[in-house]
């Protein structure tokens, strides 16, 4: 593309040549072009993914152009200052290459975000595999290990880390109870990297005798080196503690030299876990951030332990939402949990109906939690079990929507008779059609909702032993609770009933009757080849007793793969991966040359479904908006606006790295992202637009555009959040207010910057800004980010209070305010517009 302007004598042309393949690009334009004086002066709005702009001139347009030397460039203008009377100029732009910006948008539509791992694996490590071979193992979920539900205790040598301040230069060793500790490896650094920098601790690895360093007093004087375990070298220390420790005058220590007030340390140890029931305490002198508390007993890692607890009917709604946001952001199989909140998201039910539902039958609040819960998490347990197959189908979806006890609770399924005089209720029939199914208005009438709705009769929940959990035609249970029980009431009462809640059919409570739906209706001509003009009228022969609860199943299997299903569930899934602005029961399929490029990958979406067998193979409808050009190119980079969980989910996978020994740059325990309990007001997600994950009241589910989530307000939570992840540990305001005890989101951005640039370049505030750049904002291509890196060099050349020039190469890489100016810096960059955006 070439434009050109002529002013004064000069000519200017931008000219920008994309790839062949290069697709959904945004040219660029020239806004200013001016020769005041001697100074030419261009300006040009950005095209995307841009990761060079150079600009050349020439005197005459019979001779090659050649980059000027004489100009300076910043932020889209470009100031020369040795123009001739007469000149050709253009502005060339270098763009993203394809892998790059693939691996960019696949990162940010199939993953939560890149991480910087993940980066190097598919882009810009030494043996990169290609976003292209990414997107084939994303898409095939079930060969990617996971075991992140079914880890084991740890049993082994464990590292631990925490960084804080101290009022004094002595380190303390003790223990909560009776008991004995292995502990190896002790060590004190400054700054916020383990092990980075001189060991102020002696004898940290125990290879001399305790003595003089070490001093044990009280009920720890009988702790000795020991020979018996070691984690390195031949020794360790046996920590023995005949009653509890408390710190000063009654535990192991140490006093180190060099200690500064103020000054950030780090301290790092290796302990054994033991079966005895006591904690272990690592901490410098005054701290309580600086310090760990380890249970020596072996534990379960959290993600396992709460999946059990999930289980076992142990876990309450903040359990089920921690377990999925740590999977999230965790779990190598990102596509799956994309698609599990998808799924969730479409499929909409709400815990807080169940527990209302439960609150007919018990009045323990505890336990009402639990069912509601496990109501909610088998659901999502059979999405993803289903989602794990190759040829899942959205038929088995909607069936697991269908047969779920919170589905059939949430749109009065569970109350609903079409016996004797009884009218069906029509929640459920009306939802399936419009929110899960067709889509508003397209391809039904309230005729077709009333006929429907008695198909549904007879679906209703039981209490039923656990082996019949999966059996709708089981008999509810005979088992109680408690036997001996004298009031015959509360002995035959619900909730003396001994099973698992479940979906039961209810024979006696169907409407047995023939029903048509969708009479002689067909399809209509816009779709085109091979649905246009079917006949899709549904006839629903009488039915007595448990043949009845088939009437649902037959509906099931109509609606699944009706044309309109197909397009409908194909714009959601293009909406979700590619842009906001595709539309249902508008598209005219039969003339595709003249269907927008949106259009045509409908059409191929359905053609995919259509043609499947089984039809509507959810992960080859995907594959085809993955190997799409609206997908691949410009037209799916940075097009959406993040979710709050997409946005507390990705901020904490942006920086996150494997540092070793299972440290981690960033990490998240889930609770301070969704809250401890069903309410949670003060959580991040619902203070960034009211995200209940699991517990949404309307049935249309959250929306997928921007436009439902950015206020000023939400953009503050948004802001609020970051600033509170980027904190230390041990700043006082980290809280935020969320109303839990300790805000678990943390980040290291100094671990992360030391593990990737040498040495050299931790003082230098253009390469530390650079590497938060390309990690945080893949997609953008260098050229586009020139003001981001401009702004971010001057904060860290910016004292903290901004009022004066501090030179960011004057502060040690290890102190207090070397932390807090990157801390603050990265917290900038992640509060920016540009953020926001996937």
């Amino acid at each position: 593309m070439r434009y050109s302007l002529a002013l004064g004598g000069l000519a200017a042309l931008l000219c920008w040549a994309p790839p062949p393949a290069q697709a959904g690009v945004v040219p660029v334009s020239i806004t200013v072009f001016s020769k005041t004086n001697n100074q030419v002066a261009l300006q040009w709005t950005p095209a995307p993914a841009s990761d060079r702009y150079r600009v050349q001139r020439v005197d005459s347009l019979a001779d090659p152009f050649l980059d000027d030397p004489t100009g300076f460039y910043s932020d889209f203008t470009w100031a020369g200052t040795n123009a001739g009377p007469v000149g050709f100029y253009r502005v060339q732009v270098t763009p993203l290459s394809d892998d790059a910006l693939l691996a960019a948008n696949a990162l940010n539509r199939i993953a939560y975000g890149p991480t910087p791992d993940e980066l190097d694996r598919i882009l810009t490590g030494p043996s990169p595999i290609g976003p292209a071979a990414y997107i084939a193992e994303q898409l095939a979920p079930q060969s990617i290990p996971d075991d992140l539900d079914s880890q084991s205790p740890r049993t082994e040598w464990t590292y631990v880390t925490a960084t804080g301040t101290a009022t004094a230069g002595r380190l303390y060793l003790y223990l909560s109870a009776p008991g004995s500790a292995y502990v190896d490896d002790v060590a004190v650094v400054k700054g916020t990297e383990p092990e980075a920098g001189p060991n102020l601790i002696a004898n940290g690895g125990f290879e001399s005798a305790l003595l003089p360093k070490w001093i044990s007093t009280a009920n720890f004087s009988g702790s000795a080196q020991s020979g018996n375990q070691s984690h390195s070298g031949s020794k360790s220390l046996l920590l023995v503690g005949t009653a509890a420790g408390s710190g000063s005058g009654n535990a192991l220590y140490q006093d180190f030299s060099g200690f500064v007030a103020g000054q950030i340390y780090t301290l790092s140890f290796w302990y054994l876990p033991t079966n005895e029931n006591v904690k272990l305490t690592v901490r410098l002198s005054g701290t309580d951030v600086g310090k760990v508390d380890v249970a020596l007993a072996p534990a379960l890692p959290p993600i396992t332990a709460a999946y059990q607890d999930l289980q076992s009917l142990k876990g309450g709604l903040g359990t089920l939402r921690s377990w999925f946001v740590q999977r999230a952001i965790r779990s190598p199989r990102q596509l799956l949990e994309v698609m599990s909140q998808w799924v969730e998201n479409h499929f909409v039910t709400e815990y807080t109906k169940s527990l209302d539902y439960f609150d007919r039958f018990y009045d323990d609040s505890a336990l009402m939690d639990r069912l509601a819960t496990s109501l909610e998490f088998r659901e999502m347990s059979k999405w993803r079990a289903a989602l794990l197959k190759p040829d899942c189908a959205f038929k088995d979806l909607l069936r697991i929507s269908a047969e779920s006890p919170a589905q059939i609770i949430y749109l009065d399924t569970v109350d609903s008779r079409g016996d004797g005089n009884n009218i069906a209720n029509e929640n459920y029939s009306r939802e399936v059609l419009e929110l899960d199914t067709f889509g508003v208005d397209n391809g039904y009438d309230q005729q077709d909702i009333v006929a429907m709705s008695k198909a549904w009769t007879g679906w209703a929940l039981k209490v039923v032993d656990p082996p019949n959990i999966d059996n709708p035609l089981a008999l509810q249970t005979t088992n109680k609770l408690d036997y001996t029980l004298t009031n015959q009431t509360a002995l035959t009462s619900i909730s003396n009933l001994s099973g698992v809640w479940t979906f039961g059919f209810r024979s006696s409570r169907h409407n047995a009757k023939e029903k048509i739906i969708f009479p002689n209706k067909t399809v209509p001509a816009r779709f085109g080849q091979p649905w246009a003009g079917r006949n899709y009228q549904l006839k629903l022969l009488a039915r007595a007793g448990n043949d009845g609860i088939n009437d649902g199943y037959d509906v099931i299997n109509h609606l699944a793969d009706q044309p309109f299903t197909q397009e409908f569930i194909s714009v959601k899934l293009c909406r979700l991966l590619v842009h906001d602005n595709f539309q249902h029961g508008v598209y005219d399929y039969t003339d595709l040359a003249r269907l927008s490029e949106e259009g045509r990958l409908v059409h191929s979406c359905m053609l995919a479904w259509e043609t499947g067998s089984p039809k509507g193979q959810i992960w080859k409808v995907l594959k085809v908006i993955l190997d799409s050009d609206l997908f691949r190119k410009n037209g799916g980079s940075m097009q959406k606006v993040k979710t709050p969980l997409e946005f507390c989910v990705s901020a904490i996978r942006a920086l996150r790295s494997d540092l070793g020994n299972g440290r981690f740059s960033a990490s998240s325990d889930g609770v301070s992202i969704v809250g401890t309990t069903s309410s949670s007001s003060s959580s991040p997600l619902i203070r960034m637009g009211v995200m209940r994950l699991f517990n949404r009241v309307e049935p249309d589910g959250y929306p997928e555009a921007g436009a439902g989530w950015i206020s000023g307000g939400t953009l503050a939570e948004r802001a609020h959040f970051v600033e509170a992840f980027l904190m230390g540990p041990s700043d006082s305001a980290k809280l935020d207010g969320m109303g839990i005890t300790a805000n678990v989101n943390l980040a290291n951005p100094v671990g992360l910057l030391r593990a990737r640039l040498p040495a050299a370049q931790w003082s230098d505030p253009s390469a530390v800004a650079s590497l938060f750049l390309r990690l945080l904002f893949p997609a953008e291509g260098a050229g586009n980010l020139e003001g981001y890196r401009a702004t971010a060099t001057r904060f860290l050349d910016t004292s903290d209070s901004g009022a004066t020039a501090s030179p960011f190469k004057t502060l040690d890489p290890t102190s207090a305010a070397y932390d807090t100016r990157v801390r603050s810096m990265v917290a900038l960059l992640m509060t920016s517009p540009r953020f926001q955006e996937q």
